[in-house]
């Protein structure tokens, strides 16, 4: 999600994801794209050992710098918690438990529910990096220990500040705050600090050189 800049935001509210998909069909030989004829679907389920009933579909939308999920049709966005057992078919037999929805268009979709707090159980967070650092050059997540979220936090060039424009940031959270920064051509520095939320929470990172390797296998430990 980091990498894809698709923080689980939707209309300023925070997202608790039980899976995000990205789906696409094309032609080996052309490259011609294919898309889902009009009534057509594809049944997914996505395991979980642990689901959350009350998940719905969202599809995303590129807004500037920032990414929304918006909540999809109800026709096809009821998200069901189920278990199954079938028989593919190469006869081999596959059970599971989790999440059982249909898709019916190539696009992003997210499995989430609404992870709303009252106002006074949340707030703003910044990070703040040496002046090298801009909204040209460097992008800022924080990623959560104890939900399946990401929030963005943007560059402001008047507080010279990376902030959630939302104040969506659960207190007493933990966080992991990760900065990546295109310097040059293949040249990158990654920063990272783990943190609990405090109200107004402010952080500073100090990135250092990484490469796009390096930075991949440390998110990938999230």
């Amino acid at each position: 999600l980091v990498m894809y800049n698709k923080p689980t935001i939707s209309d300023g509210v925070l997202l608790e994801s039980g899976g995000v998909f990205y789906f696409e069909a094309f032609n080996g030989a052309t490259n011609e794209a294919y898309f889902l004829r009009d009534g057509y679907s594809i049944q997914l389920r996505s395991t979980d050992p642990d689901p959350i009933n009350g998940m719905e579909l969202f599809t995303g939308e590129e807004m500037g710098l920032e990414y929304n999920w918006n909540t999809v049709d109800e026709a096809w966005g009821d998200v069901r918690t189920s278990e199954w057992v079938f028989q593919d078919s190469n006869q081999v037999i596959t059970d599971g438990l989790g999440y059982e929805f249909l898709v019916d268009s190539m696009t992003w979709i997210n499995c989430d529910i609404f992870y709303d707090l009252p106002d006074d159980q949340k707030t703003s967070a910044c990070v703040t990096l040496p002046e090298i650092y801009t909204n040209q050059n460097t992008i800022v997540f924080g990623i959560f220990t104890d939900i399946n979220s990401v929030i963005g936090l943007y560059g402001n060039s008047d507080t010279q500040k990376f902030c959630d424009n939302y104040d969506a940031v659960p207190i007493g959270y933990n966080v992991t705050f990760v900065s990546i920064s295109a310097m040059g051509t293949d040249m990158y520095h990654f920063g990272m600090n783990s943190a609990v939320i405090s109200d107004n929470h402010e952080e500073f990172i100090v990135p250092e050189i990484k490469s796009l390797d390096e930075i991949l296998d440390i998110l990938g430990m999230f």
